[in-house]
């Protein structure tokens, strides 16, 4: 299987062909592990390369990419060698990998999930930043700019902890949001995954300034 590997300043596409390490020791004079053809190792060699925290990296026979189960656990451990936020959390929250056949579906404009993303303020609130007309949400009419108020009963607190339950929480097939519009009126939703395509262009507008038009597109 073919994976595409978003790494943070870095993004490419795992060819079939055997990387080969350098060979020689590490410094501290073991041998230096033999590489294998596989997407795991493929994800780590990839972040030795081009890692935005790639110094951090181990060598690797310590870090060892076949002890993970799949490329996602190996990018997950990677992230963990990131810079330390204040808080203590790693600022990698964003690298990742996806298999090629999901790929080509969103680079087609194809989706399946539920169609909204987020994003949180300045203040700590977490507000819908992106909605696609066509999915769930887009369908229950939820539109950009409305605040997240809970998902699945979790309160938005702007942590690890809290974005690692979310993300749990939409790779199920249904999800439970309650959302504040504008006017402070509640509203709560289900949304499920489904199949639609994107528009990937959300919004028209022409401004007149003067006897001048200005076109604008998001």
């Amino acid at each position: 299987m073919l994976f595409l590997i978003l790494i943070l300043s870095f993004a490419a596409c795992k060819n079939n062909s055997p990387l080969t390490e350098p060979t020689g020791y590490n410094s501290d004079g073991t041998p230096k592990r033999k590489v294998t053809n596989d997407e795991r190792d493929s994800v780590f060699f990839y972040a030795q390369t081009a890692y935005l925290w790639y110094k951090n990296l181990p060598d690797a026979t310590t870090f060892n990419s076949l002890q993970f189960a799949n490329p996602t656990d190996v990018i997950n451990a990677v992230k963990t060698y990131s810079e330390k936020a204040p808080d203590g959390s790693n600022r990698d929250k964003w690298s990742f990998v996806m298999d090629k056949a999901t790929w080509n579906a969103v680079a087609s404009g194809n989706s399946k999930n539920f169609g909204a993303y987020f994003r949180f303020a300045g203040d700590g609130n977490l507000y819908v930043r992106q909605v696609f007309s066509k999915s769930s949400a887009g369908v229950a009419g939820v539109q950009r700019g409305w605040k997240v108020l809970n998902i699945n009963g979790l309160t938005p607190i702007n942590n690890n902890t809290f974005i690692s339950q979310i993300n749990a929480a939409f790779s199920e097939s249904s999800v439970k949001i309650s959302l504040e519009k504008p006017d402070k009126s509640v509203v709560d939703l289900t949304l499920t995954q489904t199949d639609y395509q994107t528009n990937t262009i959300q919004e028209v507008k022409i401004f007149e300034d003067g006897t001048k038009k200005i076109g604008y597109f998001n």
